[in-house]
């Protein structure tokens, strides 16, 4: 992908999400991390609650990571936007070791206890 102007690609991410840390582990990995301003929120503080209600108002859902892809439109979903991105410059997701390390790995440890939570969560407010 060959960029018009100098424009960093602006990247919402979540401080503590598994989500937001695969994007951010593709795009270093991939060397196009130069491309991107990242700006991390953590949850719980003003910033994020911002951040968050904008993506809400911008955004299909409230996800993170979230891209800027045009002026107040968002794209989400860290497999959504690996995947854009690694076409769109020309990287081949298959051939970075550390993100199928993270992938086969932490990350899917980690969605794992995710989705044991949210169904934990669903069983005690029905109850």
């Amino acid at each position: 992908m060959t960029k018009t102007d100098n424009t960093p690609i602006r990247a919402v991410l979540k401080l503590d999400c598994p989500f937001s840390l695969k994007f951010r582990i593709f795009v270093t990995e991939a060397g196009i991390a130069d491309q991107f301003v990242f700006d991390v929120f953590e949850e719980g503080t003003r910033a994020y609650d911002e951040a968050k209600a904008t993506l809400e108002k911008c955004a299909p859902e409230a996800t993170f990571p979230a891209v800027e892809t045009s002026p107040g439109t968002y794209m989400a979903d860290s497999d959504t936007l690996i995947d854009h991105y690694a076409k769109a410059f020309s990287v081949d997701r298959k051939a970075l070791p550390l993100l199928a390390y993270y992938e086969a790995g932490v990350f899917k440890a980690m969605t794992q206890m995710f989705q044991e939570n949210r169904e934990m969560k669903q069983k005690l407010e029905a109850a």
